[in-house]
């Protein structure tokens, strides 16, 4: 595994850091990836006779650890780990906030941000190194972490790692009948959507799919999968009948709302169907719209193209990988940021 920041080394002595009267929280992104990764790092930390005290799963946003910052300081919480968190693209300032109040590290695959300063305690792998896998391969110098393959394999599966000779090898390696084309037609691909519609489902309360998933509890983990799975289902036939197609940029781009807020898998599901094309949605999310987007080619840079989309705009937020990438903007910009997203492709 490649290091884009860090090494094995500041992880161990991190984790040798901790004393048995420090409170540890895990603060993570609220996707496949997300909800897998701490489950990875709890598992290596209790293996050292380490417990976690605190857990939250949160979406990308400006002053997306403002609250987390109060929650923790009533907790007594000392240590903080960060799992899939594009911390220092989506918040640098709520970020470096964090830093100054509490022990904090970052484990990360999103591309480095260039307002990260402080690189300490973080580790930034390539995009196709998902968060759960770098962690699993941490811990694995040390432990046989074997039982956990299986969820590993579905965060990479969620994350499209697979992209990756060498991760495409290590999942075929455990499952026999995976198919990067068809993702649904092997046994890991189908537990991978499974976890992935709980957590839309239950995505008011992670923390019991977090808990679904360690105990195995499969019944409780697909209530109401049957019920996202329709929608989104509903949610594709309606991408491909309204989004506009601009044919010399190859691009697709779709303005609607999902009963469950499937923005993002809506649009990579899309993404499957043409790897050269590229994919947006656009959802309402409260006051502003979320737009998601997708080239699984690569041809196009969408963390670059959505971040240059957005300059000048206030309250606008944008991030993400190369082929998969995300911004939030105001409505009354939606117009303007169309026209430059064709401009920067």
């Amino acid at each position: 595994m490649k290091y884009v920041i860090g090494n094995e080394k500041i992880f161990y002595d991190f984790v040798k850091s901790i004393k048995k009267d420090d409170k540890v929280a895990i603060i993570s992104h609220n996707d496949v990836d997300g909800v897998i990764s701490p489950i990875v790092l709890e598992e290596i930390l209790k293996r050292m006779n380490l417990s976690v005290d605190y857990f939250n799963f949160i979406n990308y946003s400006k002053g997306m650890f403002d609250s987390e910052i109060d929650k923790m300081k009533e907790e007594g919480i000392t240590k903080v780990f960060l799992t899939d968190m594009n911390a220092d693209e989506s918040d640098i300032d709520g970020f470096e906030r964090l830093r100054e109040d509490f022990d904090v590290f970052l484990i990360d695959h999103h591309p480095v941000s260039y307002e990260l300063k402080n690189k300490d305690n973080i580790i930034k792998t390539g995009s196709s190194d998902c968060s759960a896998f770098t962690i699993y391969i941490l811990g694995r110098e040390f432990f046989d972490l074997s039982e956990l393959d299986w969820l590993v394999c579905s965060a990479m599966i969620a994350d499209w790692s697979f992209n990756s000779e060498e991760n495409l090898k290590f999942i075929l390696e455990r499952y026999l009948d995976f198919d990067k084309d068809n993702i649904e037609s092997s046994e890991i691909g189908r537990l991978m959507i499974k976890i992935s519609n709980a957590i839309v489902y239950f995505k008011s309360n992670l923390k019991k799919v977090y808990d679904f998933i360690k105990e195995k509890n499969f019944n409780e983990l697909t209530k109401g999968a049957e019920m996202v799975q329709r929608e989104l289902e509903r949610c594709i036939e309606k991408y491909k009948e309204e989004a506009e197609f601009n044919e010399e940029k190859g691009v697709y781009f779709a303005y609607f709302n999902s009963s469950f807020g499937l923005t993002s898998i809506i649009v990579t599901l899309m993404s499957k169907e043409d790897y050269d094309k590229v994919y947006f949605l656009a959802s309402d999310d409260r006051k502003n719209i979320k737009v998601s987007a997708r080239c699984q080619s690569g041809r196009v840079d969408l963390n670059y193209v959505l971040r240059k989309s957005i300059e000048g705009f206030n309250e606008a937020t944008a991030g993400g990988h190369k082929k998969a990438s995300a911004a939030l903007i105001m409505k009354k910009d939606l117009g303007k940021f169309k026209e430059r997203l064709l401009e920067f492709i």
